[in-house]
């Protein structure tokens, strides 16, 4: 079922806009669609029959500028105009409801621009365009402009040629007096010019207005509401000032509502057909019911009273009815738009139509993605029906009274999560200490020409049949076992720090962490090892700028297994399942509020690595190479304690790591009368990615506002050096003791390990 309140239907994906449309280009002056560039898109609808890219160019009538219809306020006759992609024969001219609006949607701060290339045809040419503005920023619209230029992104530049009197150039189209029905159009705004037809915006008549093909009167009210479109004298903008009608600003504000701050509505599918709209009965108003909030009538419905409570008898009948739906009321977050361009030859042969947003003044601060989702979620606080407390407009307030953008940035920044990316890395850290520890117990049981381990560790000799008396080591203490026969133990410590930088939408952080890792393996006589670990891991992050703490805890386990072959080559692999425990704290300056979380999670880890043992001049040398995948999932949490209003809800959300690294590891034992020493170097290559990720999060009576997590890419290099002395290397059993040293340096963080060991067998 789609929706009957104003003909918008969301059936497909978007579609990324950057292939050309061509069209008939006899008579025409604009002949391609040349994509989008910017923080928005096209929608091609294909229930409504549009194909991609969502647009096509219609030129009928050649050099007709100063088209007019015959009340200067009606799309009547139009020969030329940019419409929605529908079949060949569906054209400017078809009727109301056909679906000709372009479906554009804004979807950040920076808005978005259209190309259009042209060719010449001693002349100018006017369009009227079918529009519909879609908001998916984030937060509410408060006004936007309509832009004629050259170039797109950062080479755009404002139409220069202002002047068509030598039919060069493109503009809007010119103004002219309104007749007396485009006067009567509710969004003037005073003035008495305008184009012909009449340039406007407004929300589906279906919910403000006389209903249009939807009905007789508006669901809310049946006058109109939209912006007051003005039109600059030299006719390269159109500014969007301010939003009309009275109904509107009442319920739902003086903005257009983004899409994640529509209400619910309940609607009737009466036909059963999934291209045809379902009707639209009641909505859900949080200030019906003293504030409780309930279900309520609109406009037109027969028999009830607009702003009536659904009886709970009809309510009950509605939702054990296949028929009755619950969906938001999309077209609160929409704007048809009418306007026409006037477009002459073209020395570049192209032109940008660029759309630019307008937001409230605390949006507008923000700095980054994640300041612009916090103050898009506080502003909502402006919204009438979400009958929100009036604190946060104290909030706001406070925000905006700092006396510096800078300040009142930080004030944004510091309102909101800024370090949810602690959780995957924490965990992500802890995961990457357990996979290092059976790194190095599977190297640890690799033959090396020469007996040589190559790794920091002490060398290890296997051969078929014999036991596997290992000797292990770690990062701070490792102690290995035999259990008899070719069943063996070990148990490994270590520590590590590291430091993460701020990014442009994530806070930093530094990182200490403590890992323990136990386990049995057993030796076939093919080659094979066989095991399975245990480890713990604990790890704590302290937020800089005084933003807080968050510890990670995990548990859980491994299996792994290695295999030699007589060439030297080897290949192993791991996989395993931790369980994941958090303690938060974030302070928050305004109002100095102090919340806690606690929450769970789990992880998988899933890793495979292989390469090649000989001998070079005494030195046992190798190639390796690795891929792991750390998949963190971190289960939602609400926080407790401070201010509860900006105590901020979490939903669950999932972080995956994959590691690919190539190399070369090295180690050579130099015998002395007093023992063996055995340096060792591992240097790898390594690409790491972590997904970037927007989380769901909502302060306790605001609309969920995504806050994006930046990711971390790239290319690093990976250093271990070791350094083992062996004090005895008797047949009843070995003591070894060895220090090393991990450093990671990538873009955005490193990472430091120190290692001090001791080894024994029994």
């Amino acid at each position: 079922m789609i929706k009957r309140y104003g003909k918008l239907m969301m059936a497909t994906a978007p579609l990324a806009l950057m292939t050309a449309l061509a069209t008939p280009t006899n008579a025409g002056e604009i002949v391609d669609f040349g994509g989008v560039f910017g923080e928005g898109y096209l929608f091609a609808d294909i229930t409504e029959g549009v194909a991609e890219p969502g647009i096509k160019i219609i030129t009928t009538d050649l050099n007709n500028d100063d088209f007019a219809t015959s009340n200067g306020f009606s799309a009547s006759n139009i020969d030329n105009c940019l419409m929605s992609n529908l079949a060949a024969g569906i054209e400017c001219d078809a009727s109301a409801g056909a679906g000709k609006r372009i479906k554009t949607n804004f979807t950040g701060d920076d808005g978005f621009d259209l190309r259009f290339l042209t060719a010449d045809s001693s002349g100018v040419t006017e369009y009227f365009t079918y529009g519909k503005a879609t908001n998916l920023s984030g937060a509410r619209l408060m006004g936007y402009s309509l832009q004629i230029g050259t170039g797109t992104g950062e080479d755009f530049a404002l139409a220069t040629d202002l002047d068509l009197s030598d039919n060069t150039g493109v503009l809007f189209d010119a103004l002219s007096t309104l007749d007396a029905t485009a006067l009567a159009w509710d969004g003037l705004g005073g003035v008495t010019t305008g184009q012909n037809p009449l340039q406007r915006t407004s929300l589906p008549d279906g919910l403000f207005g006389d209903g249009g093909q939807e009905g007789t009167t508006g669901f809310f009210d049946p006058n109109s509401a939209g912006f007051v479109l003005i039109q600059n004298a030299d006719g390269t903008i159109i500014e969007a000032t301010e939003l009309f009608g009275a109904a509107h600003i009442a319920v739902f504000g003086d903005g257009l509502l983004d899409r994640g701050q529509i209400p619910d509505g309940y609607f009737y599918d009466d036909d059963g057909l999934e291209e045809t709209e379902g009707i639209l009965l009641a909505w859900y108003d949080n200030r019906a019911d003293s504030g409780a909030g309930a279900w309520v009538y609109g406009d037109g419905i027969i028999g009830e009273t607009k702003g009536a409570i659904v009886d709970p008898v009809d309510l009950a009948a509605w939702e054990a009815n296949a028929a009755y739906e619950v969906l938001g009321i999309e077209d609160l977050s929409n704007l048809n738009l009418n306007f026409s361009i006037d477009v002459g030859d073209l020395v570049l042969g192209e032109f940008t139509l660029r759309f630019t947003p307008v937001f409230a003044d605390i949006v507008e601060e923000a700095a980054s993605d994640y300041q612009f989702a916090v103050a898009g979620s506080l502003d909502a606080a402006n919204i009438p029906y979400l009958n929100a407390d009036t604190a946060y407009l104290g909030t706001i307030s406070s925000i905006m009274g700092f006396a510096t953008p800078e300040e009142r940035q930080l004030a944004l920044e510091r309102q909101g999560y800024s370090f949810l990316g602690a959780y995957s890395e924490g965990a992500l850290g802890l995961a990457r200490a357990q996979t290092s520890a059976l790194d190095q117990r599977l190297q640890d049981l690799q033959v090396g020409n020469g007996g040589a381990s190559m790794s920091s560790r002490a060398p290890a000799m296997l051969e078929e049949g014999d036991d596997l008396d290992v000797i292990l080591s770690s990062t701070s203490i490792g102690l290995d076992f035999a259990a008899g026969g070719n069943l063996n133990g070990f148990i490994e410590g270590s520590i590590g720090m590291g430091t993460f930088d701020t990014t442009l939408n994530s806070i930093g952080y530094d990182l200490e962490d403590l890992s323990l890792t136990a386990g049995i393996d057993y030796g076939l006589t093919n080659g094979w090892v066989l095991g399975a670990s245990v480890g713990y891991g604990a790890s704590t992050a302290t937020i800089l700028d005084d933003r807080g703490s968050l510890d990670t805890t995990a548990m859980g386990g491994m299996l792994y297994a290695m295999s030699e072959m007589a060439n030297g080559a080897y290949i192993n692999g791991m996989v395993g399942m931790y369980g994941l425990e958090y303690d938060s704290v974030r302070y928050v300056s305004l109002g100095d509020n102090t919340y806690l979380a606690s929450t769970t999670g789990t992880q998988f880890v899933a890793g495979v690595s292989g390469g090649l043992n000989y001998d070079l001049s005494g030195w046992t040398v190798g190639p390796v190479a690795s891929a792991k995948l750390i998949s963190s999932d971190v289960n939602g949490f609400t926080e407790t304690g401070g201010d509860p209003l900006n105590a901020i809800t979490v939903e669950d959300f999932t972080v995956q790591t994959t590691l690919l690294s190539i190399g070369v590891q090295s180690s050579k034992e130099i015998e002395t009368s007093n023992g063996t020493f055995i340096p060792s170097v591992n240097l790898a290559f390594v690409s790491e990615t972590t997904d970037s990720t927007i989380i769901s999060t909502a302060f306790a009576e605001l609309p969920a506002f995504g806050t994006p997590v930046d990711g971390r890419g790239g290319e690093y290099l990976d250093l271990n050096l070791g350094m083992t002395y062996l004090l005895n290397r008797s047949d009843a059993g070995t003591t070894a003791l060895n220090l090393g040293y991990e450093g990671i340096f990538a873009g955005t963080y490193e990472s430091h390990r120190a290692s001090v060991g001791a080894q024994f067998t029994f």
